[in-house]
C-alpha cells in the first residue's frame, strides 16, 4: 500500500505531529492544518478505508529521517 505523503517532504515538526495521528481523520487534519496538498489517490486512499494508519506511523518511524 502506497504512502500518503513523502517523509521528505515533512518537516521535522511535522513527522513529531504524524506520530500522534490516532486515525486515517488525523492525518488528513494534519495535512489540511499543515497546508501539505495530498494528491487525488492520496486522499482517496486515506479517506476511503484502505490505509493502514499504524503500519505506515511505525514504517514512517523506521524510514530514515534527513
Amino acid at each position: 500500500m502506497g504512502c500518503p505523503m513523502n517523509y521528505s517532504d515533512l518537516t521535522e515538526r511535522q513527522q513529531e505531529m504524524l506520530k500522534d495521528c490516532a486515525t486515517p481523520e488525523d492525518l488528513l487534519e494534519l495535512a489540511k492544518d499543515e497546508g501539505v496538498e495530498l494528491t487525488d489517490d492520496q486522499l482517496e486512499l486515506v479517506s476511503g478505508g484502505r490505509f493502514d494508519l499504524a503500519k505506515w506511523i511505525d514504517d514512517f518511524s523506521r524510514a530514515p529521517q534527513m
